[in-house]
């Protein structure tokens, strides 16, 4: 596939739809979703929920591994 560089106002706001994420492509695709665990809370300020600025808190006096997991998986995903 090649690589288009986008400039300037050539994307607009509502121009990309959840219909062109892309969700199965290794290296290109983005999270569409993220479910709260046992202990694990999801905030945003989007007009959707899990849109705009989303945090993933952590409280409790334990994590599950799973949830350890789901907590580091999207914070690394967050900082790509």
């Amino acid at each position: 596939m090649p690589v288009t560089t986008l400039r300037g106002r050539q994307v607009l706001d509502g121009d990309i739809t959840r219909a062109d994420v892309n969700t199965s492509t290794a290296g290109s695709a983005v999270i569409t979703k993220v479910i709260a665990g046992t202990g694990i809370s999801i905030s945003s300020t989007g007009a959707d929920a899990g849109t705009g600025d989303v945090t993933i808190s952590a409280s409790g006096n334990y994590l599950t591994t799973e949830d350890a997991t789901a907590l580091m998986i999207a914070y690394a995903v967050a900082l790509s």
